[in-house]
């Protein structure tokens, strides 16, 4: 698991429709960034706990997944902020 900002909502012009209440978020962590699916409805600037790998997939079966949110940090981390 890792922590790391929400910079941002994906949008697309078009692609598969997700189930209820899923998005995915662009996610910046110490030097990298990388994409996570979430229900939780987190934000822009929110610092979030990321799980990965089979982890994530096993999480949502209907929705194969590489990285899903599944915790919203309230407490500060000490990481930098996002860099998007």
């Amino acid at each position: 698991m890792i922590i790391g900002t929400v910079c941002e909502a994906i949008r697309s012009k078009r692609g598969e429709t997700l189930p209820e209440g899923l998005q995915f978020l662009e996610i910046s962590t110490e030097g990298r960034t990388l994409v996570a699916a979430d229900r939780l409805g987190a934000k822009s600037g929110d610092k979030v706990l990321v799980l990965s790998g089979p982890g994530a997939a096993r999480l949502w079966q209907e929705l194969p997944v590489d990285a899903a949110v599944v915790a919203v940090v309230e407490n500060g981390c000490g990481c930098k902020p996002c860099s998007c």
